[in-house]
């Protein structure tokens, strides 16, 4: 994968001409933006001032000192961008691999209005490394991967992996995902 962004960002030059009333803060148009954030700088701080989608000026009549500094950003939010890489969706095996992942990577509440999802994991951290400890995540496992009923059953290995670390595999058919836990 070479370049997939949900967001694009880039600080533009401005040009600043103080009036009786305020400052204006005037910007060039780039073609690919869909919002400008501008920011004075204050004591070291960014203070937003406005956040538009079009106007390329704004003026600012709370400066406190005569000529501050300011910050225009440039922002492209919400498309997604691909160079130079193909996109596919996950089927199958692949995509079930990807579900039960996403389940043991979560802490149960993570997903709203299925707070019974997740597997808590963390919650191992401390624990000692015995056949109890594993018993203990398969458990978790296996509740917080079958819990909203994406997944009927699934079979769960916990294999140690040093004093203080186990692989966590878990298997739904051809379909399995791995997460390493340090204890």
């Amino acid at each position: 994968m070479r370049d997939a962004r949900l967001y694009k960002r880039e600080i533009v030059p401005y040009d600043v001409f103080p009036t009786q009333a305020a400052i204006k803060v005037t910007w060039e148009e780039r073609e690919w933006a869909n919002r400008y954030a501008v920011y004075r700088i204050e004591r070291g701080k960014r203070v937003l001032l406005t956040s538009t989608s079009k106007m390329t000026f704004t003026y600012d009549r709370r400066a406190r000192e005569a000529m501050p500094m300011y910050e225009v950003v440039a922002e492209r939010i919400g498309d997604i961008e691909f160079e130079d890489m193909a996109f596919a969706l996950v089927q199958d095996e692949e995509r079930d691999a990807q579900d039960i992942a996403i389940r043991m990577q979560s802490k149960k509440g993570d997903w709203r209005g299925h707070e019974s999802i997740g597997c808590d994991l963390h919650q191992f951290v401390g624990q000692p490394n015995t056949a109890l400890t594993a018993a203990e995540i398969v458990d978790a496992v296996t509740d917080g991967v079958t819990a909203e009923g994406r997944f009927d059953e699934i079979e769960v290995r916990v294999v140690p992996t040093a004093i203080d670390r186990v692989s966590v595999y878990a298997f739904n058919g051809e379909a399995y995902a791995k997460e390493d836990v340090a204890l």
